[in-house]
């Protein structure tokens, strides 16, 4: 299902890559999305995972961004942070886009538990996920959500679970 067919009031958890292609300019249906948050016509949802999760990725997007400015290439953009912690410090954006994400989203952000960890090890084992993919559907199984924003197609064998992805990019993830 695309995010055009999420109907009004529907309590959805936001993953990810959604805030990420709107941080990137990469998908008007993510921006959409996050606008009907932000009008709460439907209810996002996150957790802190996801928000570290697209927080990291997105400094690193940042980074690669500045890097390229400053002609210099790099393979790998967390690397070069880790080498390079001034270059962390001057990175601003993805801090403007948590901050965005929290008041404009207005997501209920819920947290991450131990027991949620070692739980999810059971959706591992029954769907082949990795861990912040399985983690998320803990998450989503202990708050009795159903439906998920998402590019990414690691969801879709999910029993139960209704998958909303952007019209306007390839299904995979960022």
């Amino acid at each position: 299902m695309t995010f055009d067919e999420m109907s009004e009031g529907t309590t959805v958890y936001l993953d990810a890559n959604v805030f990420l292609y709107d941080f990137n300019g990469a998908s008007k249906d993510c921006a959409r999305l996050i606008q009907r948050c932000r009008e709460e016509s439907i209810y996002g949802i996150t957790s802190c995972l996801t928000l570290a999760e697209f927080c990291h990725r997105a400094m690193c997007m940042e980074a690669q961004e500045h890097l390229k400015a400053k002609g210099i290439k790099v393979g790998r953009p967390r690397d070069y942070l880790e080498e390079h912690p001034d270059t962390v410090k001057i990175l601003h954006k993805y801090i403007a886009a948590i901050d965005e994400i929290l008041l404009w989203a207005r997501p209920r952000v819920l947290s991450v538990d131990a027991e949620q960890v070692r739980r999810s090890k059971k959706i591992r084992q029954r769907y082949g996920l990795l861990t912040n993919d399985s983690l998320v559907v803990q998450i989503l199984l202990d708050n009795d959500i159903q439906a998920i924003a998402t590019n990414d197609t690691a969801f879709s064998s999910i029993e139960g679970l209704r998958v909303f992805r952007p019209n306007d990019i390839n299904p995979g993830g960022v």
